[in-house]
């Protein structure tokens, strides 16, 4: 480590940082004073619990900011539950609560299987075969009983558990299309609640083939998840969201290319700032959305503030 001498004589370290972090937090002390408080979309982990343990992980990559929770986060509206919180004995009833508040709760098919036959048939009846579905074509709708229009493409065939449910009382969100006639639910929402909305989300085998999805289908996954968060990202995979509770966020890259995408503000008419250069970003509206499209290098960071 350099030191400078001290007119005393004594020796004095010049940094105890290396180089790049030092500049990397030069560059973070123009923009941290300038963001509120972190959160994202709910998610409850039980104390001392296991399954789909690296899975936040990976949804975080899809630009889904995850916040995660060792009690159940009744206060919040969205609460995502990975299989781990099938370690709290009382985790079903615990869902009936927080729908019959009219909130929304969304479990993965890792959750689903752990659970069947534990009372979650109270809630859903999906059942979790143990097949598997071979796809690379999937659909979407926008909202409930729309028909589902055009088709979306991953680069590879992904591996999907297969589930089993009743139409009437389920609505496919997201499909996965399988030699053009089968389809199966990626994203499934249960129908006849009398309150909350509860969903069910098809988790790949590999959970990192998450990443492989095409970026309309991750953008239909967020808006569907992320509806307490004012901002989400029309993007491919592996841009991450940090949103703050002062209308900024960061959006952070690990694209290994440039890569042009959309930031959408969820309301009319709305402005964004870069906040280190203090630039207005242009865009457009979008029906209740306005729309800002941004490029971005790659192992980059870019903060921004809206109004």
């Amino acid at each position: 480590l350099e030191s400078i001498r001290q007119p005393d004589g004594s020796a004095k370290v010049a940094s105890i940082l290396a180089p790049v972090a030092g500049n990397a937090c030069d560059k973070l002390d123009g923009i941290v004073g300038q963001l509120g408080n972190p959160y994202g979309v709910a998610s409850y982990r039980p104390y001392n619990s296991s399954g789909e343990m690296y899975l936040r992980s990976y949804i975080g990559m899809l630009g889904i900011p995850m916040d995660m929770y060792p009690e159940f986060p009744y206060d919040r509206d969205t609460i995502l539950l990975t299989e781990d919180a099938k370690f709290d004995p009382q985790i079903v009833d615990k869902i009936w609560k927080h729908l019959n508040a009219d909130k929304t709760v969304v479990i993965t098919t890792g959750l689903l299987k752990a659970l069947q036959g534990k009372g979650i048939e109270k809630i859903v009846e999906v059942d979790y075969t143990g097949r598997t579905v071979v796809a690379n074509k999937f659909t979407f709708r926008r909202v409930m009983d729309e028909e589902p229009a055009n088709y979306y493409y991953s680069p590879t065939e992904l591996v999907f558990p297969q589930l089993e449910y009743g139409l009437v009382d389920s609505e496919e969100i997201i499909q996965a299309i399988y030699k053009e006639s089968s389809r199966f639910p990626l994203l499934l929402r249960i129908r006849g609640l009398d309150k909350g909305r509860f969903y069910v989300l098809t988790v790949p085998e590999n959970e990192s083939d998450l990443y492989q999805l095409p970026k309309e289908v991750l953008s239909q996954i967020r808006r569907e998840l992320m509806r307490e968060i004012p901002v989400y990202l029309d993007s491919p995979s592996q841009i991450c969201l940090f949103p703050y509770d002062n209308n900024t966020f960061i959006a952070k890259s690990y694209q290994p290319a440039p890569t042009r995408y959309n930031i959408v503000v969820k309301k009319p008419g709305a402005k964004l700032y870069n906040l280190t250069t203090g630039a207005q970003v242009r865009g457009y509206t979008d029906g209740d959305n306005s729309v800002f499209e941004v490029l971005q290098m790659p192992r980059t960071y870019q903060a921004y503030r809206f109004e």
